[in-house]
Formats: structure tokens, C-alpha cells, sequence
């Protein structure tokens, strides 16, 4: 009882004070990192996001960076030749679902699947499915998959009915969480179901709230700017400067064509002497097998 008091008085006080919330993730990352590592992904929810995935392919090509694809296995299916391009550059895919799960409705962006409102049955089918779209088109199963609209699915009891299929279905990892999670288990830690779990990175002004193109212009409900998603990456890397840190960073590509703040965010990052690794990568290198979420 007391432990769990002390625990609920720490996180308070991360939450408050976001350089103590930074000094403890940069403090985790030190004991499992040997460098500076950039996890970049995108989230290809949209048919509109299709359209940008030659300029993102090209810009990636210019900073040699290797990136991991998070896309509906119906996206897939509608655009193979450009993802089956994607894979031959020899960026990854993650699994992300079968069924489209998003739509943009008069410059808004809409959800239109949730997990945490699927049965266990409709979860496993829409993975499997996914995964198999994925299989067909790389000539490989997937190692990691990231739950559609995963803020929603954060309790842990709905992660846990996630976790148990892919686990069942032989996946490595999932970069399904949100940065608290991170904060108070590092950069990669495993699950009690035996998976590895990857955090998307928080904001430098405030480290549990997601650092993604969409809070930074596309959220209608949020009003924060291009020019500010740069500064809290310019933060980020003033915060942990010559220290082994990782930053998981995750996109919609068609958002991310549209800031030009974003092209420059990446450049300062790689510019700033982090390795771009693909999340396959990363687990391969990094996965401790003696770090068990508490």
C-alpha cells in the first residue's frame, strides 16, 4: 500500500515538473542505449496519405534515414506499387490493422474504428487480417504492430487483449503506448505477455502528451503551430544533448508534407548525430530481457 502511494506521488511530480519527467527517460534510455536513436514512423490511416509517400520516400532517401510504415491492410491493398516501393528501399511495416479506421470529412480527421470497442474476436480478425496483407506483400510476416488510435486503448486491460493475439501470432514487439509509459519504463520494455513494448515520445513542453504532426495544426480542438512542433524538437534535442536518447516520433505523411517546420525538424535531429533505425532494428539490438514492466 505505502509502495503504491509513493508510486502515485512520483508520477505526480513528473507530471508537474517536466524536466524531472525528461531527466528520468533520458536516465532509463542511458542504461539500455549506446547512442542517440531516432524511431521514426508514419501512420498511414488515410488514402490521402498515398499521395505524399513519394515526397516522404524521397526526403528519407536524401537523409538516409530508414523509417517503419504503420498501414491498414485496406490502405495496402489500394496502393500496392508504392508500399511494395516502400519495402524495396528497405524501410519496414509495421502491422496496423486490416480495416481502414480513419477519414478526413471536410479538412477533419475522423476515427471510424476503435479497438477498444471491438470484441476479442473482431480484434483478432482485423490483426490477423492485417498481418497477412503485410506477409503478401513483403514476402515476410510483420514483427510489430501498433494498435489504431492507441490513446483509446491504454488501460491495461485492453493492451492485454491485444497483446495476447499477437503473441499468439508470433509478433515481436508492439509501439502501442503512450509516453508515460516511456517515462517510467524507458525507451523498450517487456510486457507481462512477453512483448516488447516501444512508447511514442512526449512533447519537450509537456513529456506525457504525444509529440505527432496531428497536435500541431490538425487537431481542431487543439490550436498549436507547424512553427511550435519544431521548437518542441529543437527542445527535445537542446534537453539531451550528447546523451544516448530515444526518440520515438510518429506521423501521418500527408500532414507531414504540409509543414515545412517538420522537414526541418528531421534534418536537426539527424544533423544532431542520431541513427535512424528501423523498430525491428531497434529490438533486435537493445530488447533486455530482464526489463519487465513493473
Amino acid at each position: 500500500m505505502i509502495a503504491k502511494l509513493l508510486r502515485a506521488a512520483h508520477l505526480r511530480m513528473l507530471y508537474r515538473f517536466a524536466p524531472l519527467a525528461r531527466h528520468r527517460y533520458a536516465r532509463l534510455c542511458a542504461t539500455m542505449l549506446d547512442q542517440p536513436v531516432l524511431l521514426l514512423s508514419f501512420d498511414c490511416d488515410n488514402f490521402e496519405d498515398i499521395d505524399a509517400l513519394d515526397r516522404i520516400a524521397e526526403f528519407l532517401g536524401e537523409m538516409n534515414i530508414v523509417a517503419t510504415f504503420a498501414v491498414p491492410g485496406e490502405i495496402i491493398q489500394s496502393a500496392r506499387r508504392q508500399f511494395a516501393r516502400l519495402s524495396e528501399l528497405g524501410h519496414e511495416f509495421m502491422s496496423h490493422g486490416y480495416r481502414r479506421h480513419s477519414e478526413i470529412q471536410s479538412g477533419r480527421y475522423t476515427s471510424t474504428l476503435f479497438y477498444h470497442k471491438l470484441s476479442d474476436a473482431e480484434i483478432a480478425e482485423d490483426i490477423h487480417g492485417g498481418n497477412e496483407v503485410i506477409g503478401e506483400l513483403t514476402g515476410r510476416k510483420p514483427a510489430g504492430f501498433r494498435i489504431p488510435h492507441f490513446g483509446h486503448s491504454s488501460a491495461p486491460a485492453e493492451l492485454a487483449r491485444v497483446y495476447d493475439v499477437l503473441v499468439s501470432a508470433d509478433l515481436k514487439y508492439s509501439s502501442s503506448t503512450l509516453p508515460r509509459c516511456g517515462i517510467l519504463n524507458g525507451p523498450i520494455y517487456l510486457t507481462e505477455e512477453g512483448l516488447w513494448e516501444l512508447p511514442v515520445s512526449g512533447m519537450y513542453t509537456n513529456p506525457f502528451s504525444v509529440l505527432d504532426t496531428y497536435s500541431f495544426g490538425f487537431n481542431k480542438k487543439i490550436v498549436r503551430t507547424a512553427a511550435e512542433f519544431l521548437d518542441n524538437v529543437t527542445g527535445l534535442l537542446d534537453a539531451f544533448s550528447g546523451r544516448p536518447v530515444c526518440l520515438n516520433l510518429y506521423c501521418d505523411p500527408s500532414q507531414a508534407v504540409r509543414m515545412d517546420e517538420w522537414f526541418q525538424a528531421m534534418r536537426r535531429i539527424v544533423q544532431s548525430g542520431y541513427r535512424a533505425m528501423r523498430f525491428d532494428e531497434f529490438v533486435a539490438q537493445y530488447a533486455d530481457k530482464q526489463r519487465v514492466r513493473p
